[in-house]
């Protein structure tokens, strides 16, 4: 189809002109034009027209024709004014379900978040409590292995004080007897011996070795747990130093006798000197 132009309309050209489409485009650009080309836009319609067979304009409206036109137009608006209302009331029933929603949701995520702020510290209250009474126990644990550790401390200590004390009374009275025994010998023998010399001297110290074996064996007996053992340990110390005793004034009184009998005979021998010149 070639395209038109208004130089390419005029009456020879619609008289000849079959076609309806390319009539309806003349006519257009008539009517673009304005009122210049009245007459030959005035051709086209009744060239078409007659090719249709009925008329390009209808016929004016009646009255009724008209209301009933205006009745549907007003039902019409009425109807989308409910519709867009219904749009409306749904729309905003939509977003109350979404804000209600969103509420739930929001009440449901504090009420989570406070069940677990809660859950929270109730677990730091109870590890809290657990870590006191876990701190407790084993202070209280500590306590005991230390008094209990004191104790063993104390008595292992009392034990060994123990022991060693009995082992030293035990040794002290063999030392003792062993001591009672020697001396009461050595007294003896010191005795005997220094009675021939030295009866004077002789007495004394023998009686102090005895009075100190004698004092050994009550301090001995005294201290020892072993109380009928220190007893016949005592008895034979005290024993022995009477027996020694007795034998040292035995020879203290042998020895006195003798030299007073010496210085008798002295004196008689000496009176019988100066006697005889006479």
């Amino acid at each position: 189809m070639v395209p038109l132009t208004l130089t390419d309309i005029d009456f020879d050209t619609v008289e000849r002109c079959t076609d309806t489409r390319t009539l309806r485009n003349m006519l257009l650009l008539l009517q673009q034009d304005g009122s210049y080309y009245k007459e030959l836009q005035q051709a086209v319609e009744n060239k078409l027209q007659q090719l249709i067979g009925r008329p390009l304009k209808p016929p004016p409206l009646t009255a009724a024709e008209r209301e009933e036109i205006e009745a549907d137009l007003i039902a019409w608006e009425t109807q989308m004014l409910q519709l867009q209302q219904q749009q409306q009331q749904q729309q905003q029933q939509r977003q109350a379900v979404t804000l209600t929603t969103v509420a739930a949701t929001a009440a449901t995520a504090a009420a989570a978040a406070a069940a677990n702020d809660a859950a929270a510290a109730e677990y730091k209250n109870k590890l809290r409590e657990e870590t006191m009474q876990q701190v407790k126990e084993i202070q209280i644990k500590q306590r005991k292995e230390a008094a209990a550790a004191a104790t063993e401390a104390a008595a292992a200590a009392a034990t060994e004080a123990a022991a060693p004390q009995s082992d030293k009374l035990i040794l002290s009275n063999s030392n003792s007897n062993s001591s009672s025994s020697s001396n009461s010998s050595s007294s003896s023998n010191s005795s005997s011996t220094q009675g021939c010399n030295d009866s004077t001297q002789a007495g004394p110290p023998s009686a102090a070795a005895a009075a100190a074996a004698v004092a050994a064996a009550a301090a001995a007996a005294a201290s020892n747990s072993n109380e009928h053992s220190d007893a016949s340990v005592a008895a034979a110390a005290a024993k022995s130093s009477s027996s020694s005793s007795s034998s040292n004034s035995s020879n203290n009184n042998s020895s006195s006798n003798s030299s007073s009998s010496m210085e008798i005979k002295v004196q008689i021998v000496e009176d019988s000197d100066d006697e005889s010149p006479e």
